[in-house]
């Protein structure tokens, strides 16, 4: 049976009564003074993809201070934890399993306690979200959304997928990588950004794993260019940063997978959450599903992007139109009043734009590699740490939850691969 065109429509936030058009590698490694928290029943064990791609994948260990063989010894015992049985969101709303997943392992992430950094700042209890540890070769936030995304395009028989973000986008590796373990190919659209150590890397990465990388001018130049491969090639199109209703579901899952692991005595229940926002799809789905779990929880959603992609209207059209996609797949799921969805943005540390590093942001990344050895990075994450530090005093008396979204597993790039980019980024690469 022909598909008609735009079918694969539904990466981006469209839904069937309101549609709204909606952007690390490791540069260092994980660390060794974070404690963890009481440990879980089950978790799920990685995938490895990089056996199936043949990517080489180089030795993680930690470049910090400590005992680097017990800390290689703890990643590979990570490695090996039992699997969960099925995701936290599956689990307490089951009409929704019958929505397309494909795992890519690291889940549910660990929470560990930051003691020494929690005096340092003066804060009563102070907790890291370790989503640098989701999937099997790539982590960060972006494989929770990916697991949704990419499963509804393999549901389809989508042989192509097409997405697009900065030139140091992790979203784009993160897709070319999990598209390619999936048997499919990846265009990625890359507009210009800030030259940065990573946006080099992450150029390459797109390369290696074996993404079309193409240079646009703009948004609106992608959507369109995406949209053609839609209907000439039945491309299955991804938002930018996979922010979409379908692609929200994977944070939604991170706020129920949060309650169960509060539920489990893992850690106490937040008072705030601290989250980088780009394209507002983590920032969204987390704050739908840690209220509709159950917890009261603060999300503080770090802007980290200019206000183009993460403007108050955009961000409350997103969040409408992922709670209505919530229910329309399970009618019974709660309605989230976004008034009362505790989710509030700061935006005084975005500085210069996207991409641009900031002294607040190079101050957090200090006293968070002091305190985990745990690498942040300027464009997202150290963002957000600069946001909890800039606000301690009214966390004396609470306990505070830094969500890390920036993937430190380290990966192979092919400098080779620098032909197979557009003359126009190949700047990035000097």
């Amino acid at each position: 049976m022909a598909r008609r065109p735009g079918a694969f429509l539904g990466a981006v936030y469209v839904s069937r009564r309101q549609a709204l058009i909606g952007l690390g590698v490791a540069l260092s490694g994980c660390g060794d003074r974070i404690v963890p928290a009481a440990p879980s029943g089950r978790d799920r064990s990685p995938t490895r993809p990089d056996e199936r791609l043949g990517i080489a994948r180089r030795d993680e260990s930690f470049r910090g201070r400590g005992d680097v063989t017990e800390q290689r010894d703890e990643r590979r015992a990570d490695d090996e934890r039992p699997a969960d049985d099925e995701l936290a969101l599956f689990e307490a709303r089951p009409a929704l399993v019958a929505l397309p997943y494909r795992p890519f392992g690291g889940l549910p992430t660990p929470v560990d306690v930051l003691g020494s950094a929690a005096e340092r700042l003066g804060i009563r209890g102070l907790y890291v979200k370790r989503d640098d540890r989701t999937g099997g070769i790539y982590g960060g936030g972006k494989p929770r959304k990916l697991e949704f995304l990419l499963g509804e395009a393999a549901s389809r028989g989508a042989h192509l997928v097409v997405t697009s973000g900065g030139a140091g986008s992790n979203h784009a590796v993160a897709t070319a990588l999990y598209a390619k373990e999936l048997g499919m190919r990846a265009v990625v659209h890359l507009m210009h950004q800030a030259k940065t150590p990573a946006a080099r890397v992450n150029l390459l990465a797109a390369a290696t794993f074996g993404a079309e990388v193409r240079l646009v001018g703009s948004q609106r130049q992608a959507d369109r260019l995406a949209m053609d491969l839609v209907r000439r090639e039945q491309a299955y199109r991804i938002a930018a940063g996979g922010s979409s209703p379908r692609g929200d579901l994977g944070f939604v899952n991170a706020g129920f997978e949060l309650a169960r692991q509060v539920e489990r005595g893992q850690l106490p229940e937040p008072d705030a959450i601290y989250i980088a926002m780009g394209t507002m799809g983590s920032a969204v789905g987390l704050a739908i599903g840690v209220r509709a779990a159950g917890l009261k929880s603060r999300v503080v959603a770090v802007r980290a992007s200019n206000l183009n992609t993460s403007s108050e209207r955009q961000l409350r059209a997103a969040y409408r139109a992922t709670n209505l996609f919530l229910r329309e797949h399970d009618p019974e799921f709660p309605v989230v009043d976004y008034e009362h969805s505790g989710l509030e943005t700061d935006g005084k540390q975005l500085g210069g734009g996207y991409a641009r590093e900031t002294m607040r942001g190079r101050e957090a990344m200090r006293v968070f590699r002091e305190h985990t050895h745990v690498a942040l990075e300027r464009t997202y994450t150290a963002k957000a740490f600069a946001a909890l530090m800039s606000r301690v005093r009214g966390h004396q008396q609470q306990t505070v939850l830094f969500w890390n979204t920036h993937n430190t597993k380290s990966i192979e790039v092919d400098p080779g691969k620098s032909s197979a980019l557009p003359p126009g980024l190949r700047g990035y690469l000097r």
